[in-house]
């Protein structure tokens, strides 16, 4: 008789458990689904923000195709120096830093100084332009 009381005992408590299981596999997946979902949400808002800083550069960029955008970032992003500048900031938002970074720091802060110093009309860089492509 107590084999039967101590088996049937067992079998109960090897369902509680089971069920414990199942109850705790369902939050495990809730939670993996909010992380997932949160995940999506951040990334979605930073692409948004971004993609409102890039506008804020264009002029009119309702009428401008997103090829056209994409050529023109290609052609930004190779410009001499931008390489070293996102190298930079990459660095600096990942908390490296090392006499390299300080150096690429003071490279890429010559170039946009030049950049921004060049003397040159329209259509020299338009000429620029048309030979970085």
């Amino acid at each position: 008789m107590t084999k039967k009381v101590n088996k049937e005992k067992l079998l109960g408590r090897q369902k509680e458990i089971l069920q414990e299981k199942h109850e705790l596999e369902a939050e495990a997946r809730m939670i993996r689904k909010t992380l997932a979902e949160e995940d999506r949400k951040a990334r979605t808002h930073r692409l948004c923000i971004r993609g409102g800083m890039l506008e804020a550069f264009l002029q009119d960029p309702e009428t401008i195709d997103d090829d056209t955008v994409m050529n023109l970032l290609k052609n930004l992003f190779n410009l001499p120096g931008a390489k070293k500048l996102v190298e930079s900031a990459v660095n600096q938002h990942s908390g490296v830093s090392n006499t390299a970074d300080s150096t690429a720091n003071q490279s890429t802060e010559l170039v946009i100084e030049d950049f921004e110093n060049e003397e040159g009309d329209e259509a020299d860089r338009d000429e620029e332009w048309t030979d970085m492509k």
